[in-house]
């Protein structure tokens, strides 16, 4: 019997954990359950008492030891870490499982893993952030801080902007530049021959790309006229305190507390040497761990504040957690469309509460996901090293 891929196991345990926080799982008559007959516009309808979040929160924190370990046993995942925070406050974070296949080198909750393309939402903070220090806006058009950068559609070359990279609509295809990457080049070349890709329809297509995310932050990176790198650490990880977390792989190289990557071969999972994403840091390239992770939660849960003052305008933050673009219809009835903003997913949980999330996943070593339900202020985040 084959097992489940990893991806699959982070997003279902993510999944499950949030049935049960948010109350889907309840027994309780209606009646215990106040409705709102006229809510305001965008706001959830079903309001739960504080009580009852934060009995389910405490039930659900208890039972995901329980879940972990059952999800670890059937993926045959090496090492995974969580973190749930509720109401600003980080109220589970833990490790399981190991660092590195076959050693005793257990995941803490201060273990470092590559978290791939949950790297885009980070990036997205980062320039939510970048708006509201005047530098840029979401509509500023990427040629007006990289003059030399072209699409092959001058139309689009002049006129696509930073949201429009970070939302996938410009046109490029579906991992563009990828293939270059794999091949050892570097950002600034591939963004160079961008160019020669073909271009579907602009800003009514939507075609997830790691380059096009790069290069929406490389515009806003050049806008504070600093390295990438640099203005990710300035913007967003010093200010919030995740000291363990960067966008360059050299940094994840140097901690002592990281976890290896693995692939799948022959059913067991084994440690793969390196994955080296400095060429899409913004878009997959950051490294951190839950706890950094929980911590920037938090800010995105409470508008854009560190502590209760305002860091982030709430409405540069609200933007990008917005959807934008419809990324995936619905296969039936009991389904529903799922959007993405600018870096984020946005979608609806079974109890009709809006969510804002992103997965990530190299093809070879790693699976990642976080889950924000914004109206319950909580959130997961789940870490592991194989994919």
């Amino acid at each position: 019997m084959s097992r489940p891929s990893a991806r699959c196991t982070v997003l279902a345990l993510s999944a499950s954990v949030l049935v049960a926080l948010t109350g889907c799982t309840d027994t309780s008559p209606p009646a215990t359950i106040p409705v709102q007959t006229q809510p305001n516009p965008g706001e959830d309808a079903i309001a739960l008492p504080a009580e009852s979040v934060s009995a389910a929160v405490t039930k659900a924190v208890d039972a995901l030891p329980g879940l972990i370990d059952a999800a670890l046993e059937q993926s045959g995942v090496p090492g995974l870490a969580v973190a749930v925070v509720h109401d600003g406050e980080i109220v589970y974070s833990d490790g399981f499982g190991v660092k590195t296949a076959g050693t005793d080198d257990t995941v803490d909750a201060q273990t470092v893993f590559q978290i791939a393309s949950v790297s885009k939402s980070l990036s997205a903070t980062a320039v939510a952030k970048a708006i509201t220090e005047g530098a840029v806006t979401w509509d500023t058009p990427v040629v007006e801080e990289l003059p030399g950068f072209a699409l092959s559609d001058a139309y689009v070359t002049r006129n696509a902007t930073i949201g429009d990279y970070f939302s996938h609509r410009t046109g490029l295809a579906t991992g563009a530049g990828d293939d270059l990457e794999d091949l050892g080049y570097d950002r600034d070349y591939i963004m160079e021959h961008l160019y020669l890709q073909p271009l579907s329809a602009f800003r009514s297509t939507y075609n997830y790309s790691n380059f096009g995310i790069t290069v929406g932050a490389e515009a806003a990176a050049a806008a504070l006229d600093k390295p990438w790198e640099d203005a990710i650490d300035e913007l967003l990880f010093e200010p919030i305190g995740m000291t363990s977390s960067s966008a360059r792989y050299a940094d994840f190289l140097a901690q002592s507390n990281r976890a290896t990557i693995h692939v799948l071969v022959d059913g067991e999972f084994v440690p793969l040497s390196e994955r080296d994403p400095d060429p899409q840091s913004p878009a997959g390239g950051v490294s951190s761990t839950v706890l950094d992770l929980a911590a920037w939660m938090n800010v995105v849960l409470s508008d854009g504040k560190i502590a209760g003052a305002e860091y982030i305008d709430p409405a540069a933050l609200t933007a990008a957690t917005t959807g934008e673009m419809i990324s995936g219809h619905p296969v039936s009835n009991t389904a529903r469309t799922s959007m993405y903003g600018f870096g984020f997913n946005t979608g609806t949980e079974l109890s009709g509460r809006t969510s804002i999330s992103h997965s990530g996943a190299f093809i070879l070593g790693a699976a990642t996901s976080y889950r924000l339900v914004p109206s319950l202020d909580l959130g997961i985040v789940t870490l592991t090293n194989g994919g």
